[in-house]
């Protein structure tokens, strides 16, 4: 991957609004606190709004969806009811965020078993770095299949930036950069690439390979994707992913 750090950085970047685009699947106990990191973290000095399908209506994650308070939620309706599997929702998430009033500028892919550090700006040290030919913007991931299990319980308290296994490293003070790297969730997708080159081909339902079809249309169209060091989020991995998507008969890419 190419790797640049003399990128000069928005001074503020929140006056980008931000739509959240989520999944909801069964596991309240993976969900939740998801949930309450987010809203917890940084994301909470922005204007957004999550965006939310459910693949399991009824279920317990449904209902802590419904039951939230003070957070900024929009349910898209699930006509069938059923488990639509990956790559439907997620389009019919893009196409109710590109219809938002106020327009929204950026689209956030999250998954309902991740976490996002509170005393870290990851937010600010992704779309800082936005520029006109910037697509794509991505956090650097950890993932709870890779790391011990506790982890993630102490990671928040140990920096406020930047890789928690090293020292303040100077790459992240530079603000280094990775070009052209493989996709990773939450992305951030820009407004003007989504109209420009698309979103999730349907031909890719219920899931396999969309992100990387993504990611091909739009390296292949001119657009950058750039990854952030300076920016983490924690991904526990495939875990209530993977027992819906055999419900539709297809595995994960994790």
């Amino acid at each position: 991957m190419d790797v640049v750090d003399d990128e000069a950085p928005l001074l503020d970047p929140h006056r980008f609004r931000i739509g959240v685009s989520l999944i909801v699947m069964e596991r309240k106990e993976l969900l939740q606190p998801a949930i309450t990191s987010l809203v917890a973290s940084e994301m909470a000095t922005y204007n957004y709004t999550i965006y939310y399908w459910c693949n399991k209506p009824g279920s317990e994650a449904a209902l802590y969806m419904k039951s939230l308070r003070g957070v900024p939620v929009v349910e898209v309706p699930n006509p069938t009811g059923g488990n639509a599997g990956i790559v439907i929702p997620r389009v019919r998430i893009m196409e109710a965020m590109m219809a938002a009033t106020p327009r929204l500028d950026y689209f956030m892919e999250m998954h309902d078993d991740m976490y996002f550090f509170p005393a870290t700006p990851w937010v600010s040290n992704l779309l800082k770095f936005d520029a006109p030919d910037t697509g794509i913007l991505m956090p650097f991931i950890f993932n709870a299949n890779t790391m011990p299990a506790d982890a993630a319980a102490v990671l928040p308290g140990l920096r406020r930036d930047g890789d928690p296994r090293d020292a303040r490293a100077g790459l992240v003070a530079a603000h280094v950069l990775y070009y052209r790297c493989i996709q990773v969730h939450p992305w951030f997708l820009k407004r003007a690439l989504i109209e420009e080159v698309g979103y999730y081909d349907l031909a890719f339902s219920p899931h396999e390979m969309e992100d990387d079809d993504l990611m091909y249309r739009t390296l292949t169209s001119g657009w950058r994707a750039v990854a952030v060091r300076a920016s983490w989020a924690l991904h526990y991995g495939a875990v209530c992913v993977a027992a819906a998507l055999a419900d539709v008969g297809c595995t994960t890419a994790q």
